[in-house]
């Protein structure tokens, strides 16, 4: 569910948003932060309160809800391809984005990727994308295929 604080008095920047995952656990972020998923910016825009319910666990959506806090609604600089490091704190124009995305374990990668995909954050597609590729430079395909069959969650 999507819940929409709104009073007259406070700027976007202020008003805060509940995100509801698939599971029952709740995030509140910003508007402003949630602008940068094109999913969110585009219920937001259409209504100033509306429920709805995230198609992924709390764990991915505590990720999710952790990217748009530290872009704050800012489109990140992309991603340089083709990779050339296997550190993603070389790959990552922010910090923040290589902590975060190096504390997902391999086995959420795949849910982390869906999430980003079905929430419309292409910087945040690009990101797990960037850390698969790491992963899987020099190890064989089924150190890949662990990573994206559905049976890792």
């Amino acid at each position: 569910m999507i819940h929409s604080t709104n009073t007259q008095q406070t700027s976007m920047s202020d008003e805060t948003i509940n995100l509801v995952s698939s599971d029952g656990e709740k995030y509140t972020m910003t508007r402003q932060a949630a602008g940068l998923s094109k999913y969110l910016g585009t219920v937001l825009s259409n209504t100033e309160e509306t429920e709805h319910s995230c198609v992924c666990s709390g764990m991915i959506l505590q990720l999710v809800v952790k990217y748009l806090q530290i872009h704050n609604g800012v489109e990140p600089m992309p991603i340089d391809k083709p990779i050339k490091s296997k550190n993603m704190a070389h790959i990552c124009d922010k910090k923040e984005d290589a902590i975060l995305i190096d504390s997902v374990e391999e086995k959420q990668l795949l849910e982390f990727l869906l999430a980003a995909n079905w929430m419309g954050i292409p910087s945040l597609v690009d990101l797990v994308l960037a850390k698969i590729a790491t992963i899987a430079t020099g190890n064989p395909i089924s150190k890949l295929e662990s990573i994206l069959t559905r049976e890792a969650f």
